[in-house]
């Protein structure tokens, strides 16, 4: 069976969401994000009440870590459906090749 531009980029996609899934579990990338959320955490508690700027711009931070995060569990969930795309389209083809 050859592969068509939609089976390539079903895979392709697959493949992405496992790299981001393997980066997401990296104990490395884990620790960083949980450091810097604890930093920021620990800025906001021991700021005083007329920091409101640095407050402010701290929260902006947190926003950006969970941002960061948030791409890489939609390019989890893209494979996921990439991959029951592919499923499907195999299953189609598969019916196709027992009716001949």
């Amino acid at each position: 069976m050859k592969n068509t531009s939609e089976e390539l980029d079903l895979q392709q996609k697959m493949a992405e969401a496992e790299r981001a899934r393997q980066l997401l579990k990296d104990p490395m990338i884990v620790a960083a994000l949980d450091d810097m959320r604890e930093t920021v955490y620990t800025n906001i508690r021991t700021s005083n009440f007329r920091q409101k700027e640095e407050r402010e711009y701290l929260y902006l931070q947190l926003r950006a870590i969970d941002e960061f995060e948030r791409k890489f569990k939609l390019r989890i969930q893209d494979g996921k459906m990439a991959e029951s795309r592919l499923a499907e389209m195999k299953r189609k083809i598969q019916r196709v090749v027992n009716l001949r």
